[in-house]
């Protein structure tokens, strides 16, 4: 979708997406945001929004992109090269039962 037909983030999304995410958006490059935490999320449902802060609207798009991008092969390996095999094992852990 492109970002002229995105909604605005309902009241009260930004703070939630931000607080969500962490404060590792500021500071980690995407692609290693993805491998720390993405198994985190079994619903990515922020594309369909826009935010406020152009800097983490910006970001969040980035991701959306590399995701699409990645799939799930391209995740694992970043997984594989971002995360320590105990972090990899507790990953796959959660991505087998995110319930």
């Amino acid at each position: 979708m492109a970002e002229a037909e995105l909604q605005p983030a309902p009241p009260g999304a930004e703070r939630y997406a931000k607080d969500r995410v962490g404060p590792e958006w500021r500071s980690l490059s995407q692609e290693e945001w993805i491998a720390r935490h993405i198994h985190t999320f079994p619903l990515w449902g922020w594309a369909d929004y826009t935010f406020a802060d152009a800097e983490f609207n910006a970001w969040i798009r980035g991701v959306e992109a590399m995701l699409r991008e990645l799939g799930p092969d391209g995740i694992e390996a970043l997984q594989r090269k971002y995360l320590t095999a105990t972090e990899y094992a507790a990953a796959e852990e959660i991505w087998r039962d995110p319930f």
